[in-house]
């Protein structure tokens, strides 16, 4: 009798384990820093570091369109879904910059944040390849309106 009851209790445990689980993936998955990820990944464009696209910046005399970033931000994924997966907004960026997404919860960025007076995200500058700024540009969740500002 005692063994099926532990039996009883150790099906429940286990039964419930799974829905924790289940639950758990599904917050996971839903995050907003993993839809933010999932946003920016569809954009199509490059991830690489600083170093790396200034590096780029210089071998083709371009400059930088740094994008202040971060992937729990809702304007953000909002910026990626409506404005970065247009392939005109791609080709215009590809043609005339280097992109380069910097996340906010880099302490690198969190630098330049400071330098720079970033407070908001997205925030866009344009700058050359030694991160000396040219101008910032406004974001816009419109396709046309953004590549006018490009």
């Amino acid at each position: 009798m005692t063994f099926g009851r532990t039996q009883k209790i150790l099906l429940t445990f286990t039964g419930l384990g799974s829905a924790a689980a289940l639950v758990l993936a599904v917050l996971w998955f839903t995050s907003p820093t993993q839809l933010g990820r999932s946003a920016f990944a569809a954009t199509g464009l490059p991830e690489r570091t600083l170093a790396e696209a200034q590096a780029l910046a210089r071998e083709q005399n371009k400059p930088l369109l740094i994008n202040f970033s971060a992937y729990w931000c809702g304007f953000c994924r909002k910026l990626d879904r409506m404005v970065m997966v247009d392939e005109r907004v791609k080709a215009k960026i590809e043609e005339n910059y280097i992109f380069v997404r910097l996340d906010s919860e880099q302490p690198e960025t969190r630098n330049l944040m400071h330098a720079y007076g970033v407070r908001g995200f997205p925030t866009l500058l344009v700058a050359h390849a030694d991160i000396k700024p040219i101008r910032f540009i406004s974001p816009a969740f419109e396709p046309d309106q953004f590549l006018q500002s490009l």
